[in-house]
């Protein structure tokens, strides 16, 4: 390993034991929740609180500032990534790699267009991720989208979020640690281009729906005849627990189909939030290929800590190897075994919407047939975030 990755590595190990006693006495509650990292448009503002608690995992940021609703016009924006070592890898080229990057910069506009009509115009730039290239962070088209509200239904037209995660990733509140573990493994996207709608059922709004008919290819443009079909249902039995269920099918062309379920449970009582996830999608190939069927799971863990600090654990488990898995970015995964991967770390918030999350992901793999087993994988990163 190169000198610099000894070096960082050990500042990211000592940061990640002494972070949480740095800051313990430090400041108010600032309340560093899923509502500061959801991706959901309009998720957290729910219209009964049961709802709002299962959207974002606890009530509003205490710490959020007051918007200016005297205008229609409103800019905000995110930036996140690490400053990173890869400590060991299965792909022996790897090891030692070392660096800072941008994992997700975030430029919206959303104007306000009448009682009933909003938009949202979303620019995302970010590292390529695959340690090789050098090309420079270029913006892309993100969100575009038109919503007409009406009551507890939201109508979109556009590009919009997907119903695939948009709720667990609310939950998890860490995406600038790292995506879900659909998103990951890139069981389906984040975004799609054509109609969503989204709302509550019954008086208390314990019952939520998000149903979306689209084109199947993400920010890309439409490339055949196939759509794609999204559809989440969610229920909240009290201010702390709620279930979710969603399912999806895509018709990807002539040769090829996939469809995928998953369930999601989440409890949060304010201190605590614990969530489980179980994940099935089946790839479907033509000319007598066998099907592709890739179970995943994945439990997580967020604790309060102290008023600034909070500590974060996930275990996800590919119980079939993912066959693209060395095209993940930032992560590349082994893609001939099973695996299990292992994320810990602190969550410190330095104010004013900036946190540092000192943090470690590790992947250990199953024996592949009578091959060697593969290494381990070991990154440790010190994660900056910030939003204004």
């Amino acid at each position: 390993m190169r000198r610099f990755g000894s070096v960082t590595i050990g500042i990211l190990l000592i940061g990640l034991v002494a972070a949480p006693a740095a800051w313990a006495a430090d400041g108010a509650d600032t309340g560093r929740t899923a509502a500061t990292t959801a991706t959901d448009d309009g998720g957290a503002k729910a219209a009964s609180a049961a709802t709002d608690r299962a959207v974002t995992g606890e009530a509003a940021a205490k710490s959020a500032p007051q918007e200016d609703r005297s205008s229609p016009d409103k800019f905000s924006g995110l930036a996140f990534g690490d400053l990173y070592v890869v400590a060991a890898n299965h792909d022996a080229a790897l090891e030692g790699e070392n660096g800072l990057w941008f994992r997700r910069v975030y430029f919206t506009y959303d104007r306000k267009l009448s009682d009933e009509f909003d938009m949202r115009f979303r620019l995302e730039m970010n590292s390529s991720g695959d340690f090789k290239s050098s090309a420079k962070l270029e913006p892309f088209v993100k969100d575009m989208w038109v919503r007409y509200k009406r009551g507890g239904t939201s109508v979109y037209l556009g590009m919009s979020s997907t119903p695939t995660w948009g709720r667990v990733e609310g939950f998890w509140g860490y995406r600038d640690v790292e995506k879900t573990p659909l998103d990951l493994h890139k069981y389906t996207g984040s975004r799609d281009v054509g109609v969503a709608v989204k709302g509550a059922l019954g008086d208390a709004g314990r019952v939520r729906y998000h149903l979306m008919v689209a084109n199947g290819e993400g920010t890309k443009a439409e490339s055949n005849e196939g759509k794609s079909v999204y559809g989440s249902l969610a229920y909240q039995f009290n201010d702390e627990l709620f279930v979710e269920v969603y399912a999806d099918y895509h018709a990807v062309d002539e040769a090829s189909n996939k469809y995928t379920w998953q369930v999601f449970a989440g409890y949060d009582n304010g201190n605590t939030r614990v969530g489980v996830l179980y994940a099935r999608q089946t790839r479907e190939f033509s000319g007598g290929a066998p099907d592709l069927d890739l179970d995943l799971g994945s439990v997580l863990v967020v604790q309060k800590l102290t008023d600034k600090t909070r500590a974060l654990v996930r275990v996800d488990r590919m119980f079939d190897p993912d066959p693209s898995g060395g095209k993940i970015s930032y992560l590349p995964f082994d893609p001939t075994a099973r695996s299990t991967l292992l994320i810990a770390g602190v969550d410190v918030d330095l104010g004013g919407r900036v946190h540092l999350i000192p943090n470690l992901e590790y992947v250990a793999y199953d024996p592949v047939g009578d091959a060697p087993d593969p290494d381990d994988d070991l990154m440790a990163r010190l994660t900056f975030s910030w939003k204004w």
